[in-house]
C-alpha cells in the first residue's frame, strides 16, 4: 500500500490521507494509520479499497471460510503477511491485509506452493480482509506465532502489519512497538487516542494515587475490573508497573487489570500532574 495508490483510487477523502501522511513521518504501516484514521468505516472503505483494484473482500474471520494452514509454514506467513486459504484447481488463493499488494511481491511462494495443484503451474490470487479481521484469522489461524515468539519483537511485524523483509527501511511505530509488547505478554493494547476514556466508569475513585504512579484508568471490563492504562519498555518495567497497581486495586479495594498504551500516548494524560502536596498511596 501506498499513499500514491490511495491518492490514485478517488476512495479515500483527501483529508483522511493528509492525515495518514503526517502520521506516517512517525513511522509505521500505511495500514495501520489509515485503519486508525477511519475508525468505524475501516470496513466499509476496505471494501471499496479492494473493488476498485478487483479483488474480494471478506470483512469477518467467520466470512472468509475454510483457512489450510498446510499450504504456508507460519514463518512465510508471516514474512509476507499471507493467511493460504484454498487450492481451486491451479489456483491458490491467499489472503493479505493490503489490497495494493501486487502478485509479483507474493510470487516467489510459487515453488513450494506448486506441490499442492495438479500440474507443474501454480495460479496465485490475492482476496483481501480488513486488519482487525486478518489479524484476528492469523492468530486463530497460527496460534504458534504468538506461543513461540522469544520477545516482544518477534511479534512486531504482526502487529506493524509490516513484512518483516519490508522493516529494515519501513519502522514500526512506537505504538506499535508497544501493541506487539502487550500481545507478547497476553496483555489488552489501548490506544486512548482510538478508543476515548469512560470517566464516567471510575469517578468514584481518586485520580491523584494512579496519576503519581503514572497509571490511568481507563474503563470498566465486563467482569468489573477497571481496566488501567500504563506503559513499560522492558519486561522488567512491566513486572514493576503490576506491582504498582495491585498495590492500588488493594488500597482503593478496586479490582483492576492492566492494559499497555505507549508514553506518548500516557503521558497528555498525566499532565498537569497531581500537585506535589497531593497524598501518595
Amino acid at each position: 500500500m501506498t499513499l500514491t495508490a490511495l491518492r490514485a483510487s478517488g476512495v479515500v477523502d483527501a483529508a483522511v490521507l493528509d492525515r495518514v501522511e503526517q502520521a506516517s513521518g512517525q513511522g509505521g504501516s500505511l495500514i495501520n494509520h489509515l485503519s486508525q484514521q477511519l475508525g468505524r468505516q475501516t470496513e466499509v472503505v476496505w471494501a471499496a479499497l479492494t473493488e476498485h483494484v478487483g479483488r474480494s473482500c471478506f470483512p469477518t474471520p467467520a466470512s472468509v471460510g475454510p483457512v489450510n494452514t498446510r499450504l504456508l509454514s507460519v514463518q512465510d506467513a508471516t514474512e509476507y503477511l499471507l493467511l493460504p486459504r484454498v487450492v481451486q484447481f491451479q489456483t491458490v488463493r491467499l489472503l493479505t491485509p493490503d489490497p495494493f499488494t501486487r502478485l509479483e511481491d507474493v510470487q516467489a511462494l510459487a515453488p513450494q506452493l506448486v506441490r499442492w495443484v495438479p500440474g507443474t503451474q501454480v495460479i496465485l490470487k490475492l482476496d483481501v480482509a480488513p486488519p482487525a479481521a486478518w489479524r484476528e484469522l492469523f492468530s486463530l489461524c497460527y496460534p504458534q506465532a504468538h506461543a513461540q515468539a522469544r520477545d516482544p519483537e518477534d511479534l512486531v511485524a504482526l502487529t506493524a502489519l509490516l513484512p518483516r523483509r519490508l522493516q529494515a527501511t519501513h519502522k514500526p511505530t512506537v505504538e506499535e512497538r508497544v501493541d506487539a509488547m502487550a500481545t507478547f505478554h497476553r496483555l489488552p493494547y489501548i490506544d486512548p487516542a482510538v478508543t476515548p476514556l469512560k470517566p464516567a466508569d471510575y469517578t468514584h475513585l481518586p485520580l491523584e494515587p494512579f496519576l503519581t504512579k503514572r497509571l490511568h484508568p481507563h474503563h470498566t471490563n465486563e467482569r468489573g475490573q477497571l481496566v488501567v492504562l500504563g506503559t513499560a519498555r522492558t519486561s522488567e518495567e512491566l513486572e514493576l508497573l503490576q506491582a504498582k497497581l495491585h498495590q492500588l486495586s488493594e488500597v482503593l479495594h478496586q479490582p483492576m487489570t492492566l492494559a499497555l498504551c505507549s508514553t506518548r500516548r500516557l503521558t497528555p494524560l498525566l499532565t498537569p500532574l497531581v500537585p506535589k502536596d497531593a497524598p501518595h498511596v
